[in-house]
């Protein structure tokens, strides 16, 4: 925890505590969270020594745009049967190391939950050679965060990530 819907509260000992642990292995300190989906945790950072710092989220009001048509890449919503979850994971991995080495792998049985409960859903980016990328977002209540949405170099600058972010968008809207 935190998360929405915990019944227990966060104090500032679990904060501290978190603060040792990311100190005791050469982490840097920091904290993220939702101000929204926690509002007490700011008071309970800062009695923890912590420095609080508010963003606001981006928020989309209105219409939103439609995905940009790339030639040659198909896109296709992940489930945890979904025969190219795996490759389409290892892609995302990829593109986060800047490589364009994909090896896929079996799916977690912690991803496979998400999608099939809908706390998570996942698009995949895929061209005639493989799978290029995707992204997901994790719906929640009336808000949702769109999450690691990465290309890999040999398939950006063709619209590939414009056009997985905007289905992203698109899917948020309609849940």
């Amino acid at each position: 925890w935190p998360r929405r819907g915990a019944e227990r509260s966060v104090a500032t000992a679990h904060v501290q505590s978190v603060c040792q642990a990311l100190r005791d292995r050469v982490v840097e300190v920091s904290l993220e969270w939702v101000h929204e989906l926690q509002p007490g945790l700011a008071d309970v950072a800062a009695d923890a020594g912590l420095v609080v710092v508010r963003h606001d989220l981006m928020v989309l009001r209105g219409e939103g745009v439609a995905a940009p048509v790339v030639p040659g890449v198909t896109l296709g919503w992940m489930t945890p049967q979904h025969p190219r979850l795996g490759v389409v994971n290892a892609a995302i991995g990829a593109a986060f190391g800047d490589s364009d080495v994909v090896v896929g792998s079996e799916p977690s049985p912690d991803l496979c939950w998400r999608l099939q409960s809908g706390r998570f859903r996942q698009i995949g980016a895929w061209d005639h050679a493989g799978a290029v990328g995707g992204g997901a977002h994790s719906p929640r209540g009336g808000v949702t965060e769109l999450t690691g949405i990465g290309v890999i170099p040999r398939a950006r600058r063709t619209g590939a990530g414009a056009a997985v972010t905007v289905a992203l968008v698109v899917d948020a809207l309609a849940h």
